[in-house]
């Protein structure tokens, strides 16, 4: 008997038993290959048909307005109504305005919101089909 076959059997680690670790290995891997491959698909179909808006700018006005705007981006035609809040210095929400974008309109939109405050920046909260 040879030192390697001495401490392999001394210790536990014969040929079989590391061929044993590496399918169980190969196993897990392939388990958790298939399972991100699952959750990767039903993501993207479950987030198919979800609105989403881009500010694409704000102009504070004066104290009482700002104006906000926004591409909508929709994956069909439809109505869609749009969550938009005006933000001060501390985040505190100082204008709030549901803007409506018919089915028929332009994605890009342009909207005035009004304000209780000075507001230092304008964002699309949410966006949903109507």
């Amino acid at each position: 008997m040879n030192q390697d076959e001495l401490q392999a059997s001394r210790y536990g680690r014969t040929k079989k038993a590391s061929k044993r670790d590496r399918v169980f290995a190969i196993a897990i891997a392939a388990v958790a290959l298939i399972g991100f491959l699952v959750w990767g698909i039903s993501t993207t179909a479950i987030n198919a048909n979800n609105v989403t808006a881009d500010v694409h700018g704000f102009t504070v006005l004066s104290n009482q307005q700002t104006e906000v705007k926004f591409k909508v981006t929709r994956p069909k035609q439809a109505s869609v109504l749009c969550q938009v809040e005006i933000l001060d210095a501390s985040y505190a929400v100082v204008g709030y305005r549901e803007a409506l974008v018919l089915s028929n309109a332009s994605d890009e939109q342009t909207v005035l919101v009004n304000t209780t405050g000075q507001g230092t920046t304008g964002v699309v909260k949410a966006c949903w089909f109507k």
